[in-house]
């Protein structure tokens, strides 16, 4: 069976997949080459963004991959279509620009897509509105947190976690977990215990009133109960956290803090958060 090729329809399946505009051509190799450069690109810039610690080049560079993807991605639609209008009469049709192969390829995308990268989906940006976490986390910082980081294991003490509120179970925190289920929490003046060990506090740990209070600075005993966490913010002084409002259930767990992506201070963007 001979028919043309319609360019609009060219460039609408390559909008919707990169390459699948090609396939419709019968150019497959062209299709095939198209759709591993726009998988590439997403790739490589997730696997820089969180395995690199070169700043700012860990932003910089992913940044510049998604832009070169798009870019890449809005010219294969324009070759699509022209590629479509030169297509005479006597194109041929072949099994793999039929409609059915175009249903199979795209349930196995989708397949491939939850499956083999999931990290895809992995990872999510959120705002910081609030000083609990300085110097760890600023006021206005941007942060990315990976939220499968906690599928198939907990959050350890140390960790920086983003979690919801028990307060309403919706508004989101960002806090240091300091002990988990079955473990003795203990603050005496100021000073952190897990166990009856001094937390092993961070340098940028810090404490802005020189003034003891004896509810914020005196805590506990208190034994973490089965499957909850104790947060608190770095900035312990001025942090509404566990010892106010008590511990995080599992559920309300989100996702793990990776770095701070964009910040009003140029110097902090792509700082590690630990």
């Amino acid at each position: 069976m001979s028919t043309r090729r319609n360019p609009w329809i060219a460039l609408l399946l390559s909008f919707a997949l990169p390459g699948l505009g090609h396939l419709y051509c019968g150019r497959p190799f062209r299709g095939i080459v198209i759709q591993l450069i726009c998988i590439a690109s997403p790739t490589v810039a997730i696997m820089v963004f969180v395995y690199s610690e070169s700043r700012p080049y860990n932003v910089i560079v992913p940044c510049v991959l998604l832009l070169l993807g798009f870019a890449f991605w809005i010219l294969t639609m324009f070759n699509a279509f022209r590629t479509a209008r030169a297509i005479g009469p006597a194109f041929e049709r072949r099994w793999f620009n039929k409609w059915y192969f175009y249903v199979i390829l795209f349930l196995a995308l989708v397949y491939a897509e939850s499956t083999w990268f999931p990290a895809y989906g992995s990872y999510k940006a959120y705002s910081v509105p609030t000083g609990v976490m300085e110097d760890t986390i600023i006021n206005g910082d941007k942060v990315e947190a990976d939220v499968s980081a906690y599928k198939t294991k907990d959050p350890m003490p140390g960790d920086v976690v983003v979690f919801k509120w028990p307060g309403d179970s919706v508004t989101l925190y960002d806090q240091r977990c300091i002990a988990v289920g079955g473990q003795v929490v203990e603050v005496r003046d100021k000073r952190v215990f897990v166990d009856g060990i001094e937390f092993a506090e961070y340098p940028f740990v810090k404490h802005v009133d020189p003034n003891v209070d004896k509810r914020r600075d005196n805590f506990g005993p208190y034994k973490v109960p089965a499957t909850t966490y104790f947060m608190m913010g770095d900035n312990r002084d001025d942090s509404y956290d566990s010892r106010f409002w008590g511990p995080v259930p599992r559920r309300f767990i989100v996702g793990k803090v990776l770095r701070v992506y964009w910040s009003r201070d140029f110097d902090r963007v792509g700082l590690a958060v630990r």
